[in-house]
């Protein structure tokens, strides 16, 4: 006794290609990101030089660096 049984290789393929290209935009964007952030163009550099921020460097935009409203 013997059994056929039908396999559909393209609805298998259709979603590899599908969840491959969602990992493919998501490592491109990961890796942009972390580029970005390697070259310090989410934060502003100290106006003192130093590594160390001053109250007047971030004061204009404490909300954004705290999350909070000042009292």
């Amino acid at each position: 006794m013997t059994t056929d049984t039908a396999t559909t290789p393209a609805a298998t393929d259709t979603t590899d290609s599908a969840t491959r290209s969602r990992v493919a935009l998501l490592a491109i964007v990961l890796g942009t990101t972390s580029i970005l952030a390697i070259a310090g163009l989410f934060w502003p550099s100290p106006a003192g030089g130093g590594e160390t921020y001053a109250f007047s460097d971030i004061a204009g935009q404490r909300d954004l660096w705290w999350g909070s409203s000042p009292p």
